[in-house]
Order: structure tokens, then C-alpha cells, then sequence
């Protein structure tokens, strides 16, 4: 399994997503979605490949403005 590093400006953008949610949905709310990104982070380490998927390649190609 891969290490998982997360760096200061990760954990502080974390930080900012939680208190945003949490300003605007409550914390149960904000909760859900910090454990989720943790999980997916989780997930990656397991499954490296999940995050080499062309995603974003694939969105910017579909916009011919681009």
C-alpha cells in the first residue's frame, strides 16, 4: 500500500471545505464530505490506478473552446 502524504495546502484546503460546509449546511453535512474525500484518498492508496483515469483530459477535449 502507498503512503499517504498530505501536504500543508491539502489539509488546508480540507480545512476550508469543512468550515465552508459547515457555514452553509451544518456540520453533519461538512462531516460527510471530509470523510468522504479521506476515503477516497484511502481508496487510492489501495487502488493507485483510480487516479490515473484521464478524467480531466477527457472533460477539456469535449469543450471546443478550450
Amino acid at each position: 500500500m502507498l503512503e499517504i502524504v498530505i501536504r500543508p495546502r491539502a489539509r488546508s484546503d480540507i480545512k476550508k471545505i469543512w468550515r465552508y460546509t459547515y457555514d452553509n449546511w451544518g456540520e453533519k453535512q461538512a462531516d460527510v464530505y471530509t470523510d468522504a474525500l479521506g476515503q477516497a484518498i484511502e481508496e487510492m492508496t489501495e487502488n493507485p490506478e483510480l487516479g490515473n483515469t484521464n478524467y480531466r483530459n477527457r472533460i477539456t477535449r469535449r469543450n471546443p473552446f478550450r
